[in-house]
C-alpha cells in the first residue's frame, strides 16, 4: 500500500468559470468573478488531498471481465480501456472532510451560491489532484519499468456498475485515507474518487480513455474534463 499526501495543487479561476458555463458570448459578471477568487482561496484551505493505491497483476481480461488477485470486474468499457495492461493500480482518492464540512456550513447558514460555488471548486481541485496522481504513477510505477499507463476509470463511470466499488474496496485501504462507502456504493467524504489504471508495454496498452468510448454526446463530466485538459476534445 502507498499512501501520496501533502500534496500541492493549484486551480485556474477561468477553467471553473467556463464549467459553470461562463465562457465566449457568456462572460462571467465581476461579482461572479470576484466570487470564485473568494471560493478558490477557501478551497484551498480546507481541501486535504490524498491517495492511496495498490498494485496487482493482472490474472486475465477478456469477455468483458478483468481478473485481479481473486476478484473480477465486468464491463466491456472496462475491458477497452484496460487493453494491453499485465498490472493494475487501484486506487481511492480524496479532498477530505474538511470541504464536506465547510459546505455543509454555508449551506446551513443560507448562503446557498457560496456552497455551490465551494462545491464546483471541489470537484475541480479532485480532477486538478488526478493529473498530479497520474504524472506521480507514471514516473514511479511505469517508466522505470518502460512501461505505459493507461486512462484511470472507476465504478459508476460509462457502464461500469457502481456496485463493483464494493469489490474495488476490498483491494486497497480506503480507510487510511478517511473514505468509506455507503450501503448504495457512494464515498464519504463525497469530493473522492475511485477507480483503476493499467500499466503495459507502451506498444500494446490502450491509450483510449472511457470518454473516447462513450457514446454519450452530452456529460457535463466530460466536458470539465475537457477544460481541465484531461481528455481531448471529441468531434460531434
Amino acid at each position: 500500500m502507498t499512501v501520496l499526501s501533502e500534496i500541492k495543487i493549484d486551480i485556474n479561476v477561468d477553467d471553473v468559470l467556463k464549467i459553470m458555463g461562463y465562457q465566449g458570448a457568456r462572460p462571467a459578471p465581476k461579482r461572479i468573478v470576484s466570487a470564485a477568487h473568494e471560493a478558490k482561496e477557501l478551497c484551498l484551505e480546507v481541501i486535504e488531498p490524498r491517495y492511496v493505491y495498490e498494485i496487482y497483476e493482472i490474472s486475465s481480461i477478456g469477455s468483458g471481465v478483468l481478473s485481479l488477485n481473486g476478484a473480477k470486474f465486468h464491463g466491456k468499457v472496462l475491458q477497452k480501456v484496460m487493453k494491453g495492461s499485465t498490472r493494475a493500480v487501484i486506487f481511492v482518492a480524496t479532498m477530505g472532510k474538511r470541504l464536506d464540512d465547510e459546505i455543509e456550513r454555508l449551506t446551513k447558514d443560507g448562503d446557498t451560491f457560496s456552497a455551490v460555488m465551494l462545491d464546483t471548486f471541489g470537484s475541480v481541485a479532485l480532477g486538478v489532484t488526478a493529473v498530479d496522481f497520474y504524472s506521480t504513477i507514471a514516473q514511479n510505477e511505469a517508466t522505470p519499468d518502460g512501461y505505459r499507463l493507461t486512462h484511470s476509470f472507476g465504478p459508476g463511470e460509462c457502464q461500469w456498475d457502481i456496485r463493483e466499488q464494493k469489490t474495488l474496496f476490498t483491494l486497497v485501504d480506503a480507510d487510511s485515507i478517511g473514505v468509506t462507502l455507503t450501503n448504495t456504493c457512494l464515498m464519504i467524504p463525497k469530493k473522492s474518487r475511485s477507480g483503476i489504471m493499467g500499466l503495459g508495454p507502451t506498444d500494446q496498452v490502450s491509450t483510449k480513455s472511457a470518454c473516447d468510448l462513450c457514446d454519450s454526446k452530452t456529460c457535463s463530466g466530460r466536458d470539465m474534463l475537457q477544460i481541465l485538459g484531461i481528455v481531448e476534445a471529441q468531434s460531434q
